[in-house]
């Protein structure tokens, strides 16, 4: 899933995501999730407008969807006016705008029909739409819809995010209540912040074995722990931040923060060092290993195996009055992620309101008033409510206003009387006329529709804001998301011009792209490539190094044969150890590197020997291509008879196997040291668009190029040399595909124009 707010505004420097989010969603007082000022429940937030400028500025797609259903905004005529101005007999209060969108989105969180998900949103009070929004036609994130309109004089509109029964589920593991923590958390669906369940008894020691076992020997216990402790590690721009929390003694449902966050604890540039300490730590497995450092535990179960297993994750941990260092791969602590909505960080399922009237009558959400945490948790609670837009069910949630509730008592002067539970207080109302109740029907009515099967029961909502920031945090691509990233134009250079070429992507059952996105989508979820920017400098390199994503292995087909009968291929001239898998692994050296991480045995003299070999050829290349008499045969499987048959079925596995094309880029992705790189893209790019120099559109762009040059010429970083990279303008044009696709930039931008940078004497043709 790819989200974004249903505004887009440029961030500030330095600014989370979470906290922009909060800016651009800014919230009508009294408008608020779950619970209105009137103890109504509302199922989403009123969104202040304030832009002035020309064009108005649009409200947007959060993700890829479907129109369900739409209407046309009235007008400001109508607008201010009965039915739709409930005070229009005040002078000069305006009234509310009819418009709306309502989107059905179709997506992936996750691996398996269980990840399958399916989720709405809506947009209401929308003074105009777009010519292009009409029911049954696709829209896609950052579409704009319309422009916002009004609510009760306010400017602002109401936008919500709700699915089914079976959809919650799916979005959040359970229907109920709090995380069973008696068991692992999902595997299907993982990502975000790793979270662990620590069971009383559990043990703190001063330092981890030097040696990396389980061994307690020589180590000194800090602290035993006499209660249940949840601890979350957050990995992200390179560092590891641990955070204790445990349950508060007084109030249920609440837990409390153990001292301060802990910032990379076990080493600095943690994030960034997962590859090393895999490799330092996990010798038998590293593979497995890393996984153990990135889940607290192995989830590729299919195809990675710890060894030994019960083999240790020594991290530093805060306890009640200190820290110290405990081993969370122990069976007994239980291992989570943000997919699975731990309740110790708030998250909370309601359903405890059965009757169908608007008013909340939960006494889950009644006890966080009276504790007192409610507006603190009240983001993050998800809840179970009948729709609020469906037309045929007005009488059922409102009539109350007129009749009163079931547990108040109505006096013959029209007023209404509720004793607050376990309390002396009482509250008081007066009831509605039938006249102004038969005024309220009417203004209700003119803004609700007949939703269909969505108004027939009950409905779960989170809070749109939250329900954002969170599904941001997981970049699993759907499989239409996925296809979006293949640019279907590029640029290729020939010489001093440049020729517009359009790209053929093959997307049949049988296709690469068709067999290898899910596994792509658990590499990145593996490795970290799980930002935008991350994926982007990920992708403009792989989507150009297997030709749109088509091909897992290099093209060697321009071969000749010499006056001998030797056949030799002099555009790989390092036959057969050439590039396979998502970033074409490619030289002896890099290959058994791989091997090495997988844990697997080999011959090392016969790996070093054709290591010597390839460093040989390399060395002689630039004469012999040049008389096209390239001679490689050194490299050749049959000049090397100790080479096992099973390196080799290991080499070829790289472009033809399942998990290996994928994971291997992964591996290669850590190995270079790619994130940094790609985080300092994202700030190389943030800077360009704050000052006001636009995007730099498929010519060699800084932002891009470092992590490009890491991936396929190191040497050339040291240089600044753009030429030297193979394909790089390609390559750019992959990259800023990506960019429109995954990240919020807009081409064509507010002003509906691109911003071209291109190099003295180039010329285009199409």
């Amino acid at each position: 899933m790819i989200i974004s707010p249903p505004l887009l505004k440029a961030k500030n420097a330095h600014e989370t995501d979470a906290a922009w989010i909060e800016r651009v969603m800014t919230v009508v007082d009294r408008r608020d999730y779950p619970v209105n000022g009137h103890g109504s429940w509302h199922g989403g937030i009123h969104i202040a407008h304030t832009d002035g400028g020309r064009p108005f500025e649009s409200v947007r797609a959060v993700a890829d969807g479907i129109v369900v259903s739409v209407r046309k905004s009235s007008g400001i005529d109508k607008r201010d006016k009965a039915p739709l101005n409930l005070n229009a007999e005040q002078p000069d209060v305006k009234g509310s705008d009819d418009g709306y969108v309502l989107l059905k989105h179709e997506t992936e969180i996750g691996s398996g029909e269980g990840a399958k998900v399916v989720f709405y949103s809506l947009y209401m009070h929308l003074k105009s739409l777009e010519s292009t929004v009409k029911v049954g036609e696709k829209v896609y994130r950052k579409d704009p819809l319309g422009t916002s309109g009004m609510v009760d004089a306010v400017n602002a509109f109401h936008f919500q995010i709700f699915c089914d029964d079976d959809n919650i589920s799916k979005l959040t593991g359970r229907k109920s209540g709090e995380l069973d923590i008696s068991k692992n958390g999902r595997t299907d669906a993982v990502y975000g912040d790793i979270h662990f369940y620590l069971p009383p008894q559990t043990k703190f020691y001063d330092k981890a074995p030097a040696d990396n076992s389980t061994s307690i020997t020589g180590l000194s216990e800090l602290y035993t722990s006499n209660t249940p402790l949840y601890v979350s590690m957050t990995l992200a721009q390179g560092s590891c931040t641990m955070v204790t929390r445990q349950k508060n003694t007084q109030t249920d449902g609440k837990y409390d923060l153990l001292g301060e966050p802990l910032v990379n604890a076990d080493g600095e540039d943690y994030e960034y060092n997962l590859y090393k300490t895999a490799m330092r730590n996990y010798k038998q497995s590293p593979s497995a290993g890393f996984e153990l450092l990135r889940f607290g535990r192995v989830i590729n179960t299919e195809h990675e195996t710890l060894v030994p297993a019960d083999a240790p994750l020594w991290m530093t941990v805060s306890y009640p009055g200190g820290q110290g260092v405990v081993n969370l791969a122990d069976a007994k602590i239980k291992k989570f992620s943000d997919a699975d909505f731990p309740h110790w960080t708030g998250w909370l399922l309601v359903d405890d309101d059965n009757d169908t009237h608007s008013q909340c009558n939960s006494a889950i959400i009644r006890k966080l008033q009276e504790e007192g945490s409610y507006e603190t948790q009240s983001n993050r609670l998800i809840c179970c409510l009948p729709f609020e837009w469906e037309k045929s069910t007005i009488d059922a949630r409102y009539k109350w206003l007129m009749t009163g509730l079931p547990w108040e008592q109505c006096t013959p002067e029209k007023t209404a009387i509720w004793q607050v539970p376990g309390s002396q207080e009482s509250n008081e109302r007066t009831l509605m006329s039938e006249e102004d109740y038969g005024k309220f029907k009417q203004h209700a009515e003119a803004l609700c529709f007949d939703s269909g099967s969505l108004g027939s029961g009950k409905l779960w909502h989170i809070e749109p804001k939250v329900f954002i920031s969170h599904f941001r945090k997981c970049n699993w691509l759907s499989r239409e998301e996925f296809k979006q990233v293949v640019p279907r134009n590029i640029i290729r250079p020939s010489g001093s011009r440049y020729s517009w070429e359009p790209v053929t992507f093959h997307e049949s059952d049988t296709s690469v792209f068709s067999k290898h996105y899910p596994m792509l989508n658990k590499m990145f979820r593996k490795y970290c490539i799980n930002t935008p920017f991350r994926l982007v400098s990920f992708l403009g390199n792989s989507v150009q190094e297997t030709k749109w994503l088509n091909v897992t292995r290099e093209d060697y087909r321009y071969s000749a044969t010499d006056d001998h009968g030797h056949r030799y291929h002099y555009n790989i001239w390092y036959f057969p150890w050439y590039g396979r898998g998502f970033l074409q692994l490619t030289n002896p050296d890099n290959f058994y590197k791989y091997f090495t991480y997988r844990g697997r045995s080999f011959n090392k003299d016969v790996r070093d020997e054709l290591v010597r070999d390839y460093r040989r050829v390399q060395g002689d290349r630039a004469l012999r291509e040049r008389e096209k008499r390239l001679d490689n045969r050194i490299l050749y499987d049959g000049q090397h008879p100790s080479l096992e048959q099973e390196v080799v079925s290991w080499r070829e596995n790289v472009d033809v196997g399942q998990f290996d094309p994928s994971d291997s880029a992964g591996f290669y992705w850590s190995l270079t040291g790619m994130a940094k790189y790609a985080d300092e893209a994202h700030e190389l790019q943030r800077q360009a668009v704050t000052a006001g120099h636009g995007i730099k559109i498929y010519y060699r762009s800084p932002a891009f190029w470092r992590a490009s040059a890491t991936v396929n010429l190191p040497g050339a970083i040291s240089r600044r040399n753009y030429q030297g990279i193979n394909g790089f303008i390609e390559r750019c044009c992959a990259y800023t595909c990506a960019l429109a696709v995954l990240t919020e930039i807009n081409f064509p931008d507010e002003n509906n124009a691109f911003t071209l940078d291109k190099p003295e004497g180039i010329v285009l043709r199409r």
